[in-house]
């Protein structure tokens, strides 16, 4: 995983496919919209469903810019043939306190699952973690969701705790597992 300047870009095969895994930019942002507005409506694994994700290319074009001008976030993408099959991102908090963590945030395009892209962008995300002092992970996943869970606990993660009746979707509540990664 080269980087340079808290700049990540690099390409690898996975399973016949070569993806290259970058840092996401502003002239991203139509692309990011099309990508959320599309995996929205494919699995009831994210915290918004098909049609919620509302922002215009300009509120995109200024959420990246945050997301990049905090050199203790990073936003990264991954392409095939110049299509997002998959995002990530660790967001860390501005308090003193909360510092040392970083909040995980990943998906794949569903076409794209069992690849490797999502074991790939993690390895990513906790390289970047421990090249940037960081002495947890987290993140929160839905107890359903079996493939996640096991690309998690892959990754030495652990379930810290369940959010209980955290989701509603179809009418139906669904709780939600906490899980850490210490990094030290």
């Amino acid at each position: 995983m080269p980087t340079v300047n808290n700049q990540i870009k690099y390409q690898i095969e996975l399973k016949n496919c070569n993806i290259i895994i970058r840092n996401v930019s502003v002239e991203d942002a139509k692309s990011m919209i099309e990508y959320v507005n599309i995996i929205s409506s494919e699995s009831d694994n994210l915290t918004y469903g098909s049609g919620e994700f509302n922002f215009t290319v300009e509120q995109e074009q200024k959420y990246i810019e945050s997301m990049n001008n905090n050199p203790l976030n990073l936003f990264i993408l991954a392409t095939i043939n110049d299509e997002i099959v998959s995002i990530a991102q660790i967001q860390s908090n501005k308090k003193i306190r909360l510092s040392h963590l970083g909040q995980i945030a990943l998906s794949v395009k569903q076409k794209h699952w069992r690849k490797g892209i999502g074991n790939q962008m993690m390895k990513t995300l906790i390289q970047w973690a421990k090249n940037n002092n960081f002495k947890k992970l987290n993140l929160e996943v839905t107890t359903t969701n079996e493939g996640a869970i096991s690309l998690y606990k892959k990754h030495d993660f652990i379930i810290e705790g369940t959010n209980k009746r955290s989701m509603m979707i179809k009418g139906n509540y669904i709780d939600t597992y906490y899980m850490g990664l210490v990094l030290d």
